[in-house]
């Protein structure tokens, strides 16, 4: 979730596993203010229907913002958990 100032509204930011995401960064990025820590898990799946770990890039509610960091680009194929915390797809 992130509040901005039109209220509190969900990101789902795309990482590679080898990177993190930096809130300070996310925020300058999207252009609005950072008053909400990461979510808690419960909040996570209440707001995506999915679990931490879980959370499928695509099929989401249409009010939470998606973006993707550019490192994903390395890669030829990219694997998403897509909807289950322990998925080997």
């Amino acid at each position: 979730m992130r509040a901005s100032a039109f209220g509190n509204e969900a990101v789902v930011a795309l990482l590679a596993g080898d990177r993190q995401c930096d809130l300070a960064v996310l925020a300058k990025i999207l252009v609005m203010r950072l008053n909400a820590p990461r979510p808690r898990a419960d909040i996570v799946k209440a707001t995506t229907g999915y679990a931490i770990g879980g959370v499928s890039p695509i099929g989401l509610p249409p009010e939470i913002t998606v973006i993707m960091d550019q490192s994903l680009f390395r890669f030829d194929v990219v694997w998403a958990a897509a909807g289950h915390p322990h998925c080997d797809c």
